[in-house]
């Protein structure tokens, strides 16, 4: 599967890192920095690749954590986590030991791991335990730290705050090693808020105290005079404590307390947090409400909405103080109240857009008068232009001639130098072209050598069947078709398919059909072909399912296991039939109706068996070659030539067969353009 990621990731940059955006403009040519990135990945994974290939296996997991992190970087994080997968699978595999002087050789575990949390992907238990198990046999104790951060915040994203409680338990006599800065204090404040929720308030008081006092050691230990931000959230975590608990008296002290240390932020050197103070603000005047206090709520609220009418603080979260206030109203039974929140709040939302119809009309005005000055512009033109024309009029025939040359040289030199513009810029953009043909060229040059690895070679294609040949000839650099053969003892497997469409699109699908049959055979243990087909239906529904878009791709195939024991044939096929020549009859074993890809009236295939008898030639073929225009009318071939010509092909010996097909081919094209790849197999048996 590591492998399957690869290739096609690979394919992927193919794709959308070589060819630009298609458009009617100039700007459509110009590579931005966006294609920088992407070329830079592109050579960093060629790299990862090349040295994964060469068996440097820790190299090759360094780099492709560079690349990942590259990714990252780019906010490319689907393609970042494939490649984090794809590090972590072969560091699992061959129980990689990545040297202790390569500070982020955990870092694939930790990004993934905050990638997927942050997707809700149901990967993200299993990465983050088997990142936890690895960190802690390499004892890298603050990368440790932070996946059970991660994995604690996973919980709290999906409301399950046990599970978060227990790893933050997990987590704390690890952080404890970091006492001495303010990441244990963090913890301690994160897991006491998680036990408040969960109702365990003398816990959540217990350990809350001890997060302030680790807080205020760092203040002393750093000469910091003045309580800081982390010291403030303290507090009103305590506050809250008290108030969940219904000890409204210590919630309103610790809620005090608050609003004095925002006092003093404001009071030191002018700086303000009125962010805190809003906050404060509206929870210490639910709790007056909750003491029945309406007074002191009252004057609560005004300043906190005092606060959003500062245009500092136009940013805030105006609807939190609105729902609270509203929330607060309706418990205290003060509907009177609650209605004239509602109405301030419908006052705002109309003053609002009040305010943005005044601003349209303000715009349309603008337009307004700005056509008008450009009318009376106009005018003004048409006036001199009028009056340069009496003025001309009045010149003589000398004086017309001088300033009609003038002109003349004027607009000669004009369009001169509007002409060297075009050429420079068509040099410009055909340089571009032409270097952006190279490079699409290059990266399918290189594609079709990594499919032209996957066929079967031609040294195997003889070990298994001597007496046997291949006509391949994509219409493209790469192909749709592909052809697949392996043996099984005394048996032996030959598929001839033809994939969605051609080039790249057909080549990747090519690519996901040759690994489903690998797949099928070697890790399923099917031989029988119908079975295989069927098993190979699931595995490309399966593969296409994982995208998020509908993919309708597939592909016809024709799969047959000979036996040289029993001296028969097993058939089965989706669209591409058998055909068998004896002496000089033509005998067709039909395939199923249906392809392999998304269906709607999905049957199990066929299996057929075929005794051998005799001399045998049995072909099996794409559509390419009966789809192929040409000949004295320009028709195409059809399936009616392409019998007679097996059988015309079944009387000579088979080294002749395949020098006699391309040259039928080629004549038949006799100038016209290849419509389509073409996979064509023939197999001679002399059973006697």
């Amino acid at each position: 599967m590591v492998e399957l990621i690869k290739k096609f990731f690979f394919f992927c940059c193919m794709i959308s890192f070589t060819f630009p955006c298609c458009g009617n403009s100039a700007d459509s040519f110009k590579i931005n920095s966006n294609n920088k990135v992407k070329d830079k990945l592109k050579k960093a994974l060629l790299i990862a690749d090349e040295l994964e290939h060469s068996g440097k296996f820790i190299e090759a997991y360094i780099k492709y954590t560079e690349v990942g992190k590259m990714a990252s970087d780019a906010g490319k994080l689907d393609y970042a986590s494939e490649i984090y997968i794809a590090a972590l699978n072969l560091r699992i595999k061959y129980k990689l030991k990545i040297p202790y002087t390569y500070k982020d050789r955990n870092l694939a575990y930790l990004n993934l791991c905050n990638h997927l949390r942050q997707n809700l992907s149901d990967k993200s238990i299993f990465w983050h335990e088997s990142g936890i198990e690895q960190t802690k046999i390499d004892a890298d104790t603050l990368t440790l730290l932070k996946l059970y951060k991660s994995f604690a915040l996973y919980y709290m994203d999906n409301y399950d705050n046990k599970n978060a409680i227990r790893i933050n338990k997990i987590s704390l006599p690890i952080s404890r090693a970091f006492r001495d800065t303010i990441e244990y204090a963090i913890n301690l404040l994160d897991f006491s808020d998680l036990l408040n929720k969960e109702g365990r308030f003398k816990s959540a008081d217990s350990i809350s105290d001890m997060g302030y006092d680790l807080i205020h050691d760092f203040e002393l230990r750093n000469n910091i005079t003045h309580s800081t931000k982390w010291s403030f959230w303290f507090i009103q975590l305590k506050a809250f404590i008290y108030f969940n608990q219904g000890d409204f008296s210590k919630s309103e002290r610790y809620f005090k307390t608050c609003i004095d240390s925002v006092k003093k932020f404001h009071d030191r050197g002018g700086i303000e947090h009125s962010d805190l103070e809003y906050v404060t603000n509206i929870r210490l005047g639910k709790l007056y409400y909750e003491l029945g206090n309406y007074k002191a709520a009252d004057v609560l609220f005004v300043a906190a909405d005092k606060i959003l009418n500062n245009p500092k603080n136009i940013g805030f979260n105006k609807s939190f103080l609105y729902d609270n206030m509203l929330q607060t109203y309706q418990k205290a039974g003060l509907y009177q109240k609650a209605f004239n929140v509602s109405e301030k709040y419908r006052a705002y939302i109309d003053n609002l857009n009040r305010e943005a119809r005044k601003q349209h009309d303000i715009f349309l005005k603008d337009i307004d008068l700005l056509h008008m000055e450009n009318d009376e512009k106009e005018r003004e033109i048409l006036r001199q232009e009028k009056h340069q024309e009496f003025k001309d009029a009045q010149l003589t025939y000398l004086g017309v001639g001088i300033f009609a040359v003038g002109i003349i040289a004027l607009m000669l030199f004009l369009f001169n130098q509007r002409q060297n513009r075009t050429n420079k810029q068509l040099l410009k953009m055909n340089s571009t072209i032409a270097e952006q043909r190279d490079q699409i060229t290059s990266s399918i040059e290189y594609a079709k050598k990594i499919q032209k690895a996957i066929l079967p070679s031609n040294e195997l294609m003889k070990i298994c069947l001597p007496f046997s040949y291949v006509f391949y000839k994509p219409r493209d650099i790469v192909s749709g078709d592909f052809y697949w053969v392996h043996s099984v003892g005394q048996r032996v497997l030959v598929a001839c398919a033809d994939s969605t469409g051609h080039g790249v699109p057909g080549a990747i699908v090519s690519m996901i059909g040759n690994n489903g049959l690998d797949t099928c055979v070697n890790e399923y243990g099917l031989t029988k072909p119908s079975q295989i087909l069927d098993a190979l239906n699931k595995y490309v529904e399966e593969t296409f399912d994982k995208s998020n878009d509908t993919v309708n791709d597939g592909m016809d195939i024709a799969l047959c296991l000979f036996d040289f024991e029993k001296n028969e044939v097993e058939y089965a096929g989706a669209n591409i039939p058998l055909y068998m020549v004896k002496g000089n009859e033509l005998q067709v074993t039909k395939a199923d109706k249906q392809p392999i890809g998304r269906y709607d009236y999905r049957k199990p295939f066929s299996n057929h068996i075929i005794n051998l008898d005799g001399v045998d030639n049995i072909y099996m073929c794409s559509d390419g070659i009966q789809d192929q225009f040409g000949g004295s009318k320009g028709k195409k071939f059809k399936i009616r030539r392409l019998k007679r010509l097996l059988v015309e092909l079944s009387q000579h010996d088979i080294n002749q067969q395949k020098g006699m097909l391309r040259e039928t081919f080629s004549d038949w094209k006799q100038g016209e353009e290849q419509v389509d790849d073409v996979c064509f197999i023939g197999i001679q048996l002399k059973i006697f």
